[in-house]
């Protein structure tokens, strides 16, 4: 389903400033959650070349993710938790988002897809911001049957599997410094989280966040 700010950020994507009065009426949209929306799209630190009476235009064209696309890609690479898959507009953290869900058993496949997240973080609690529409944010819950001090690995494997992907897309140069961050020629591409919980029955969940800066992919 197309969301209230997918709409309006399509239209907000254009080659002149439009009103609130004519992003309300292209979007469908009243012109109180135009507002709104064009509020918290500022603070999220989205930024604009027009945002005046005269009208609201992006700095630069940006293309939300479609959800149905996705899941109808995910479905064609055989990724069988497809109904698991989860796009919000805006999200604290995924990893957190996810690891909610470990306490009711309902992670393993569940992925959680961002285009901003708020409050987003790196190894030993560290902040990580990426900015809106301008990065991939993700993260997947797995369950293992093992315990979390056998999973040490699983970081390094994940940023493996990432840069040999990335190169096979398009991507140049594509590298990975210990022990979880993408290096491009442009710098730091990206960076992976792993947060491992054990459960009672001797296995672990592990929810695997993703932050590719898609601005120096070379994708």
């Amino acid at each position: 389903m197309t969301t209230e700010r997918t709409r309006l950020l399509r239209a907000l994507s254009t080659t002149k400033p439009a009103s609130i009065t004519s992003l309300a009426l292209e979007t469908g949209i009243s012109e109180a959650a135009v507002e709104k929306h064009l509020a918290d799209l500022q603070l999220e630190g989205l930024q604009f070349r027009v945002a005046n009476q005269s009208g609201y235009q992006l700095a630069f064209a940006v293309d939300p993710i479609d959800e149905a696309q996705l899941k109808d890609a995910l479905a064609a690479g055989g990724f069988p938790f497809v109904e698991r898959v989860t796009l919000l507009d805006t999200v604290g953290s995924t990893n957190d988002w996810l690891t909610r869900r470990a306490a009711a058993g309902d992670m393993h496949g569940r992925a959680c897809i961002t285009e901003f997240q708020s409050a987003g973080r790196g190894r030993r609690g560290r902040s990580w911001q990426g900015g809106p529409y301008r990065h991939l944010m993700l993260s997947l819950g797995w369950c293992f049957q093992r315990e979390a001090a056998a999973l040490a690995g699983l970081s390094l494997s994940i940023g493996l599997a990432l840069a040999r992907e990335l190169r096979q897309l398009g991507g140049r140069n594509i590298g990975l410094k210990w022990p979880n961050d993408l290096l491009c020629p442009a710098g730091k591409l990206g960076g992976i989280l792993v947060d491992l919980i054990p459960q009672a029955n001797a296995g672990s969940y592990a929810v695997v966040g993703v932050g590719i800066n898609l601005d120096d992919s070379g994708l």
